[in-house]
């Protein structure tokens, strides 16, 4: 089973359902691109006493978790506890990702470098520090799982990180405690995912890769959850020796299996290659998406057997294997991309039919409606593709974007851009 919604879940049950030995993929809640491939069950993300029960009533064998949200609402301790088989961290050890706070203080006890930060609990601290400091560009973070490009803002002047910290504290995202804002050093540089697996104890490395969080092309507009990614990258384009981002990896797995808190399942280090030297922003504990749409594609290994044995502990070195190749994956979002905004569109051209190579459609934010698809989510679908280049596996996937219609269709055009050109 594959708790979740998105393309990412899309991804995961299209790989899972072509297995040999696999009988059956259910995803919770799934979207109308998913039933093409696996067995929908209407369960929320947040029903964690009924996917519990359809698991242990389906016999399901292994659960993957997508999106952080039933994660931090403890889906994973509680599957476990009932003797189930799941991928992903318990509850605590989800704190690496939900609270940059959290993840910040790891990251400064393990040596990892990251940007100079501080944390404040009252807006009027925080203003007051941006003032006296004479802050002009940094970034402000909500201290919690900023979802959708929302729990970030990148700002270019005092005046806009003013108005971020004001707006954090006056809406902040619900959670549980006080909000706690971060104000961070703006950092400037090439960014980048290296993504690896962990049961906990060994910890193996998957691929670098990079996505595309501004709205518009030339990195122009806000934030967003992604609006495309590429890979795998260079360790010219990382910008540092694969295996050193290893070596940091495993300091912070060493320091979260110390505190209690061991990991399991993915995680990705988001980094970013300054003129000092690699500096990371961040860890994430799932499948990124859309990296989940560049990774599975050039997996060449039985994702259900290296998943079930990471969620028993008994991950080996050479359990993961990746095809020759590039792989790229392009998001259609609306034309006014408001994260956390949901307003009904009808498709054309988003059918799920394809090669392995691609191009292959993955459904975001959509449902079945009659006998026409609707999407109800600011990203719609993601399309990726592979191939023997970088700009083949791109090609492929804009000429299959551009076949794609909907009402404010958007979707950038320069993912990629810059790697084509070095």
């Amino acid at each position: 089973m594959i708790i979740g919604f998105g393309s990412r879940e899309h991804a995961l049950a299209w790989r899972l359902a072509a297995i040999d030995g696999v009988d059956r993929v259910c995803v919770a809640p799934g979207n109308a691109g998913t039933r093409s491939v696996a067995e929908n069950v209407p369960i929320g993300l947040g029903d964690t006493d009924a996917l519990l029960a359809f698991a242990k009533h389906e016999n399901i064998d292994l659960t993957i978790v997508g999106p952080t949200s039933p994660l931090q609402s403890g889906v994973v301790d509680r599957f476990r506890a009932a003797g189930l088989c799941i991928l992903g961290p318990t509850k605590s050890a989800s704190l690496l990702e939900t609270s940059k706070a959290f993840s910040k203080s790891l990251m400064k006890s393990a040596g990892i470098p990251t940007a100079s930060w501080s944390a404040f609990e009252d807006s009027r601290d925080a203003c007051r520090h941006l003032r006296k400091q004479g802050i002009e560009s940094c970034v402000v973070k909500l201290d919690g799982p900023g979802t959708h490009g929302r729990g970030v803002v990148v700002c270019g002047s005092q005046e806009e990180a003013i108005s971020a910290v004001r707006s954090f504290f006056a809406k902040p995202i619900p959670g549980p405690g006080a909000p706690r804002v971060l104000i961070e050093e703006r950092l400037y540089g090439s960014e980048a995912s290296f993504f690896a697996l962990t049961d906990g104890r060994r910890l193996v490395p998957l691929m670098a890769t990079r996505d595309y969080k501004r709205r518009y092309d030339r990195d122009e507009g806000p934030n967003t959850g992604g609006m495309g990614a590429v890979g795998p990258l260079s360790e010219d384009d990382l910008g540092i020796a694969p295996g050193k981002v290893v070596e940091y990896l495993e300091r912070a797995a060493h320091e979260m299996r110390k505190s209690g808190r061991a990991l399991n399942g993915i995680i990705y280090a988001g980094l970013i290659a300054t003129a000092d030297g690699v500096r990371f922003l961040e860890f994430n504990l799932r499948f990124g998406n859309p990296e989940a749409l560049v990774l599975l594609p050039l997996l060449d290994c039985d994702l259900f057997t290296v998943s079930e044995a990471c969620a028993k502990g008994h991950l080996h070195d050479n359990s993961v294997r990746f095809s020759p190749g590039y792989a790229a994956a392009i998001m259609a979002t609306t034309q006014n991309y408001v994260p956390g905004e949901h307003r009904d569109v009808t498709l054309d051209g988003a059918s799920t039919e394809g090669t392995r190579a691609g191009p292959h459609v993955f459904h975001h934010g959509t449902y079945p409606l009659q006998t026409t698809t609707v999407a109800s989510r600011e990203r719609v679908l993601g399309v990726a593709g592979t191939d023997e280049t970088l700009a083949g596996a791109l090609g492929k996937v804009y000429s299959r974007i551009d076949q794609v219609r909907f009402a404010d269709i958007h979707y950038r055009r320069d993912i990629g851009a810059e790697l084509l050109q070095t």
